[in-house]
Order: C-alpha cells, then sequence, then structure tokens
C-alpha cells in the first residue's frame, strides 16, 4: 500500500480518535449533546486537517454553504463550512452542522451547480440528524466504521485490515458509510435544497460522475464513495426525481456565486494544488490566450507564492482589469505590491474596491492584515467594527478585536470582545470571566457598561448550570480523590 495512504489512514485515525470516542451511550444525541460534539469536531477539524486561512476562499465557501441553507426549514445548528486543502475526493458533514469540503474535490466540479449539489447533499445529512442518529448503531459499528462515515478513511486491501479488526470486520465493512435510507434522504433534502437556491438539482448526477471516474485503483478508491455509496438504487432514486417537473429559477445570489465561481476555482488550482503542476497548466493556457482573465490570476498568484513579485503584478495587473469581478484579484494584487514594499499602492487600490462595494469583505479582511502588520490598531478596530455588522459574523472578528483593542490598552472593549467571541464558541467559563474583566475595565462608559451587563445575562442560566456541575462534581467521591492527590 502507498505510504501516502498510509499516512491518510493514520491522520485519519488520530482525527476520528480525538472527536469520537468516550461514547456514553448507544442512543441518538440529543441536540445538546450534538452541539457539544460539534465543539469538538471544529477543534478536532482544525487541528487535524489543512483547513484553508484565506479570506477569499473561507468568505466564498461559507457565504454559499449559508445561502444553500436558505431552504432548510428547520435549522437545528449554527453551520460552518471549511475547505480543506487535500487533493482527495471528498466532503464529508460532521457533528452539528460542521462541513468539510476538500480541494480535490473543488477542482474536480467544474461547474457551481455541480459543487452545490455535494454540499446540499451534506446539508441533508445534518438536517435530517443523520450523523446523530448513527450513534445509535455505534455498538456494532464501532470507532472504525464511524471514522469511514465521518472522516473519509481510505480502506482497502492493507487499509481494511488495518482498521477492520475480529470476525466483525465484514459486517462492518458492509455499514461502511450511510444507509440507503439515509442516502436517499439527503438526496430528496438536497435536490431540494439546491432548487430553492437557484441551482441545477440534476448537477447532483455529474457530480457523482466525476467521482466515480476519479477511481485510480483498488485501494484508492475516492474517500467520498466510501462513506457515500453508488448504487443502482441511489441511482435509480436520483433519476426518478428528475423526472418530476421542474424550473431552474434564477436567483441574484445564485447569479453572484455563479460568477465568481470560475475566480474561486482558480485560486484553489493556484494556491492549494501541486505547484508544478499548475504552473505547467497556466504556461500552457497562456500560450493560447495571453490575455486570459483567469489564466493571468492563476499565474499571478503562483509567481506571487514563489516570491516573484515583480512578474506577479504584471499577470495580476491584467487579471484586475479583464475580470468582471476583481475584488478576489485585487486582494492577491495589493498583497504583492506590500510584498514588494509598496505599502502605498497596497492600500490605496483596497481602499477604492471597498469605496464601490463598502461590503468587500475580503478587501476588507486584506486591509486589516496591513495595518496590523504596521501596528496602526486604531484602523484595524475601525475595519473590524465595520465587518461586525456583516452577516455571517465569523467568531474570529472578535477575537481580532479583543487582540487589537489590547493593543492600544482599552482593555473594557478587549475583554467584551474575547467574551463575545468564547460566547459564540460555547465557552461560557471563558466568556464570564472575561465579561466580568470587562465590567472591572469598563470604568465610566455607560454604553460599553450596558452591553456587558445585557451579555452577562443572556449567558447567566448556562453558568449557572456550569457551576452547578462543578459544586456537584467536588461534593462527589472525585472530591475525595483530588484532596487524597
Amino acid at each position: 500500500m502507498p505510504q501516502r495512504i498510509k499516512n491518510k489512514l493514520y491522520i485519519s485515525l488520530l482525527f476520528t480518535l480525538l472527536t469520537l470516542v468516550q461514547i456514553s451511550s448507544i442512543n441518538a444525541l440529543t441536540l445538546e449533546e450534538e452541539e457539544k460534539k460539534g465543539e469538538e469536531f471544529a477543534l478536532a477539524i482544525k487541528q487535524q486537517l489543512g483547513v484553508i486561512d484565506d479570506p477569499f476562499i473561507d468568505n466564498y465557501i461559507n457565504d454559499l454553504g449559508h445561502y444553500l441553507l436558505k431552504s432548510v426549514e428547520t435549522r437545528h445548528f449554527k453551520y460552518r463550512f471549511y475547505a480543506v486543502k487535500d487533493e482527495e475526493l471528498n466532503a464529508f458533514a460532521g457533528y452539528a452542522g460542521h462541513v468539510v469540503i476538500y480541494t480535490g474535490l473543488i477542482r474536480a466540479m467544474d461547474e457551481i451547480d455541480e459543487l452545490a449539489a455535494v454540499m446540499c447533499h451534506e446539508i441533508g445529512h445534518v438536517s435530517n440528524r443523520h450523523i446523530s442518529q448513527q450513534f445509535a448503531q455505534s455498538k456494532t459499528l464501532g470507532v472504525a466504521s464511524l471514522l469511514g462515515m465521518l472522516a473519509g478513511a481510505l480502506v482497502g486491501g492493507e487499509a481494511t485490515e488495518a482498521i477492520m479488526l475480529g470476525s466483525q470486520a465484514a459486517l462492518q465493512q458492509k455499514q461502511l458509510g450511510y444507509s440507503r435510507d439515509a442516502e436517499r434522504q439527503a438526496d430528496q433534502s438536497g435536490f431540494k435544497y439546491a432548487l430553492g437556491a437557484g441551482f441545477n438539482p440534476a448537477a447532483i448526477k455529474s457530480a457523482l460522475a466525476k467521482l466515480q471516474a476519479g477511481h485510480f485503483g483498488v485501494n484508492e478508491v475516492p474517500a467520498y464513495l466510501l462513506t457515500h455509496p453508488i448504487g443502482p438504487e441511489r441511482i435509480s432514486n436520483i433519476e426518478s426525481m428528475l423526472k418530476t417537473p421542474y424550473v431552474v429559477l434564477s436567483k441574484a445570489e445564485s447569479l453572484a456565486f455563479r460568477r465568481l465561481y470560475p475566480i474561486f476555482r482558480t485560486v484553489i488550482m493556484a494556491r492549494y494544488e501541486q505547484r508544478e503542476e499548475m504552473t505547467n497548466y497556466f504556461s500552457s493556457e497562456l500560450k493560447k490566450d495571453p490575455d486570459s482573465p483567469l489564466t493571468n490570476l492563476g499565474m499571478g498568484i503562483i509567481l506571487k507564492e514563489k516570491g516573484d513579485y515583480k512578474e506577479s503584478i504584471t499577470h495580476l495587473e491584467k487579471a484586475v482589469k479583464g475580470l468582471t469581478d476583481p475584488s478576489p484579484a485585487i486582494s492577491y494584487l495589493s498583497e504583492v505590491y506590500q510584498s514588494n514594499g509598496d505599502t502605498e499602492k497596497a492600500v490605496s487600490i483596497l481602499k477604492e474596491a471597498i469605496d464601490k462595494n463598502g461590503n468587500d469583505r475580503v478587501s476588507l479582511l486584506t486591509l486589516t492584515t496591513i495595518y496590523e502588520k504596521a501596528g496602526d490598531f486604531d484602523k484595524t478596530i475601525e475595519i473590524y467594527e465595520r465587518l461586525k455588522l456583516l452577516e455571517p459574523v465569523e467568531d474570529y472578528i472578535f477575537y481580532s478585536l479583543g487582540y487589537s483593542y489590547g493593543k492600544i490598552n482599552k482593555l473594557g472593549l478587549a475583554h467584551y470582545n474575547f467574551g463575545l467571541f468564547h460566547e459564540q464558541s460555547k465557552n461560557i467559563r471563558e466568556a464570564h470571566f472575561h465579561y466580568m474583566e470587562a465590567k472591572r475595565e469598563a470604568g465610566d462608559d455607560p454604553d460599553l457598561m450596558k452591553k456587558i451587563d445585557e451579555s452577562i445575562s443572556r449567558i447567566s442560566e448556562d453558568f449557572k448550570k456550569l457551576e452547578k456541575k462543578d459544586n456537584s462534581f467536588f461534593r462527589s467521591g472525585n472530591s475525595q480523590d483530588r484532596d487524597g492527590y
């Protein structure tokens, strides 16, 4: 078995052990229990997977995901979408609406309708509570099979022998992945969500066909197909749904995502695929059309990563001039200007983009990095406060504000924003600590004091439950163990 697959397997095993052990019940999780598991799951994703830290990529995948959620009637959780740097063809939904999409899968999806169909299918698993229901089978499936379902572990040959142990191996391998009923439900929900968002639900067929075409050998079946099996019955169900008359109605939002999708894929290819392969690809495309905005964008990003700033600027300037929506290219161009020592030009083009579109989060976030490097935290704070008004607000905005206010010694506001960050992250103890510190540091600022009091009141019930739980713990035999130690 290739070492690359072994490494993937070991990482996936560690990933799952961090998130799935300590199963206390074979019953389906309650919403509260799954929310708690979701926090652990999110932490494991960030620690164990190559989550992409790029304002444009992160904003696009999350904006698209939250737009697709509009057709979900009951949203049990606060969803979060992650783009992960990995060439495998994979995507999966974890606890409490944490959805992971690999760059390899994104690259394989030529049209946004195909990516939207896959994402809607994963949302369907979450909205139908399939992840929670898998716990009802955990006693028979075991950690290895749950690994396969949630993390898309590659199995087959030696890999199968490594994780499928004992006499239950055959049964577990058969049960690896979602059930036929779960897949049918997710397909039906995905159809509804994609259509409601203005995308063609029939794209699920071409998406699955591309995934099936991704077989590279008996030991390298695309991970997605292991957790989302494609059989004649499932294909028949999909075709039956598609026979029902339907009309795809494009919407302003879906059209905006459609226009940006080629840029999104180009950035994925240039920044997160094999550099040598992509250098050859974009070089070949430039020979066919030297003025292609997308090809110049891709080559400009590759040259930026290589440190060839002069040539990078030449290509990125061409991309900015040729793209209908140049804001992502402007962001990368500004970074190259700054790296090349022209900070004034970097700031200038970002401000121009923001003047044209005040909601351009990518340009706003890029500008914060420039001000942070320059130590101008007053301007950094001004932008982050502006970003707080743009939905959806990511948790890191509050953290960044707390850090920036701390840098200018406004400790009341620093602790208040750290409190908001921890409250959003469901870390109630830390949130309460920072709110109390904020109250102590707020001084004679009545507006801030009012916000702090409202925040403390908002988490008071949850904090009381935690205190009660702590007191109960120390009154139990565990306190004797602690004293004895």
